[in-house]
């Protein structure tokens, strides 16, 4: 229970995949115990994975993203501007129609994010200089701390630290959230975000080779396609 971008819902299927980074990895009989309790299924949330050496995307997006003009451009996230990006970030969210995010709670997530954030893979795109889309991704931490067998004292974090800063070993990326505003959908600004996206995963394979999409409902049918 609580927002939906940490440990929402129940896992019921997919038990023979590593857990995901904030993802429920409950055991298969919570299902049964909440429904009997009363609870029933309110929506089912589905997660993907893609391969970067085994999937082409789709060329459409590539036409779909050309047709944007001048006024259109998508970049990384600055470090330097860490404060500026929250407050982009929580001016688009707060556009979807969800309970609306205060300018603390949107600095908080990013501050909470920035030991782990890899800029590289976190995408805005602006109109005109007018924050209008993100892609917020971030290592995949479970690749890494499996293998602490749920110990995680100060020399497991800097073992993490090392291996997700220096060393660089994460292989697998997830998506946190992907939004664009209400104003521009349909014009092509997703599509301008995932070319800049497939032009980083190509040209770093040995680095990152899968990605996990996570936390698509089943009521959106044109993200899930």
């Amino acid at each position: 229970f609580g927002q939906r971008r940490d440990w929402w819902g129940l896992l019921v299927e997919g038990y023979e995949f590593q857990p995901l980074y904030k993802n429920p990895y409950n055991p298969p009989y919570y299902k049964e115990l909440f429904e009997n309790y009363g609870f029933r299924n309110y929506f089912n949330q589905n997660s993907y994975i893609w391969r970067v050496n085994a999937s082409e995307a789709n060329k459409s997006i590539f036409a779909r993203a050309g047709r944007l003009d001048a006024s259109y451009h998508v970049e990384n996230i600055d470090m330097n501007r860490l404060e500026e990006a929250a407050e982009d970030f929580r001016v688009i969210y707060n556009k979807a129609g969800v309970k609306p995010m205060t300018r603390e709670e949107a600095l908080e997530m990013v501050r909470e994010m920035k030991p782990i954030i890899d800029p590289r893979i976190i995408f805005f795109a602006y109109f005109n200089e007018e924050p209008i889309g993100f892609f917020i991704t971030v290592p995949d931490l479970n690749r890494l701390i499996g293998k602490f067998n749920g110990k995680f004292g100060l020399w497991q974090k800097l073992r993490l630290l090392w291996d997700l800063k220096v060393r660089k070993s994460c292989d697998r990326i997830f998506g946190i959230i992907f939004g664009i505003a209400p104003e521009f959908h349909g014009r092509g600004v997703e599509s301008a975000i995932m070319v800049k996206y497939y032009e980083f995963l190509e040209m770093t394979k040995n680095q990152y080779k899968s990605m996990e999409l996570a936390w698509i409902g089943d009521f959106n049918p044109v993200m899930n396609r």
